[in-house]
């Protein structure tokens, strides 16, 4: 496995998010947000879930997700799988207009148009040790 560096980490997200339009929204195993982002929505015509793949995407594995609109909680990752997706919903057609990292708390924030906010936390593993270990390789 290759260590991915910040600033590597850091061009991935400014070209695959920012400015970029949440094209898609779904929940894999173990609440596993999925989003797709692209220029335009598919169209409905011809949109096909299981062969449709948008351009970039994002994968919350292994970590807590929630998103907020105004500063009020619509869904987070630990709810009932089917109301989470039917939630995380609210993205689609939205345009993401940055992101930023919380080097302190871990934490992945995607502002959306419409004050709404994507937060993605890294799932505590309960060992400080482990959270010492990953701010050392991410220079934080």
């Amino acid at each position: 496995m290759r260590l991915i560096k910040k600033d590597e980490i850091k061009e991935a997200l400014d070209e695959a998010i920012k400015d970029r339009l949440c094209v898609q929204a779904w929940l894999g195993h173990g609440n596993d947000l999925f989003l797709g982002f692209g220029d335009s929505l598919p169209d409905p015509a011809e949109y096909d879930f299981d062969t449709y793949r948008p351009k970039y995407q994002l994968k919350t594995t292994f970590a807590d997700w929630r998103i907020e609109t105004s500063g009020r909680l619509i869904v987070e990752s630990n709810e009932d799988p089917y109301e989470a997706e039917s939630a995380a919903q609210c993205l689609v057609g939205r345009h993401a207009i940055n992101w930023k990292f919380i080097d302190s708390t871990l934490e992945l924030e995607i502002c959306f148009e419409g004050d709404t906010v994507l937060k993605i936390t890294r799932m505590s593993s309960g060992n400080e040790h482990d959270n010492e270990l990953l701010h050392e390789e991410l220079g934080v």
